[in-house]
């Protein structure tokens, strides 16, 4: 059985219970789930699925609730213990807890990790024993189909959006004042037609950004005439039934005026 079957197969083991939790311990991770998601895989039944990062807001309710841990590597193990950790001081006991992995990298790995945590227990999905070489290829490998998928992994857990531009509107986004456009194309990939891009936002944009994210957190800014900003036509919408598909994502308002986003557009020109 593999890593996101026995995710899936969670909730069902757990039903006469407190609803279950799958915990997504990393950014990666948390990627491969969302790239499988919009590849048409079903969300895992019965279940909330979570980022690790809800482990510092503290909101959750863990109390009795069966908590999955997934990661695709362990490398030395420390993250996932320190996430093991976490979750046992927020439920206030041990018990109820499994952690799986993909893959452990076979020279680093903590091997009391491996046995305290029974990520090689024979009722659940074993993880496979790989050398730090083949380990530092399957990154490059996983990062690559990010990539070639359009999966946002620039940025740290963002909203994103798959929107379609013709040439002439992605001309106008991307010479737009509202952005300052970096070209971040992986040169690995720059032969196969796509082409990534990060834009750091103007002041103005977000400020428009904080205002339609968190009403309250930055007021509109206002000319000295005691206008409003207008919010510019060239950030509205782009929906074309045409042209080259992306991605558009930003990060997540931390309710401070002052905060900043960086947007980035993941490019497909194959079928231009």
């Amino acid at each position: 059985m593999g890593l996101l079957d026995y995710a899936a197969n969670f909730g069902a083991a757990h039903a006469d219970g407190p609803r279950p939790v799958v915990v997504l311990v990393s950014r990666r991770f948390a990627c491969i789930y969302e790239m499988a998601r919009n590849a048409g895989m079903d969300a895992f039944p019965g279940v909330d699925v979570v980022i690790d990062r809800v482990l510092e807001m503290g909101k959750e309710d863990w109390t009795g609730r069966p908590v999955l841990l997934l990661d695709d590597v362990a490398v030395g193990g420390s993250t996932l213990v320190d996430r093991y950790v976490e979750i046992c001081d927020l439920r206030g006991v041990t018990s109820g807890i499994e952690c799986r992995v993909a893959v452990v990298d076979e020279e680093l790995i903590n091997e009391d990790v491996v046995e305290n945590l029974r990520l090689q227990d024979e009722d659940g999905p074993v993880a496979l024993r790989i050398p730090t070489k083949r380990v530092d290829q399957l990154a490059t490998e996983i990062v690559t189909a990010f990539y070639r998928s359009g999966t946002p992994y620039f940025t740290d857990f963002p909203f994103s959006e798959e929107i379609e531009l013709n040439a002439d509107a992605l001309d106008h986004f991307l010479t737009s004042s509202s952005w300052a456009v970096f070209d971040t194309t992986a040169e690995l990939l720059a032969a196969e037609g796509q082409r990534g891009y990060s834009l750091l936002p103007s002041d103005e944009t977000t400020a428009m950004f904080n205002v339609r994210a968190c009403p309250g957190a930055a007021a509109p800014s206002r000319r000295t005439d005691g206008s409003r900003t207008r919010c510019p036509d060239d950030l509205r919408p782009l929906r074309h039934p045409r042209g080259r598909r992306g991605h558009r994502s930003c990060f997540p308002c931390q309710c401070r005026p002052q905060c900043r986003r960086v947007a980035t557009v993941v490019l497909d020109r194959q079928g231009e």
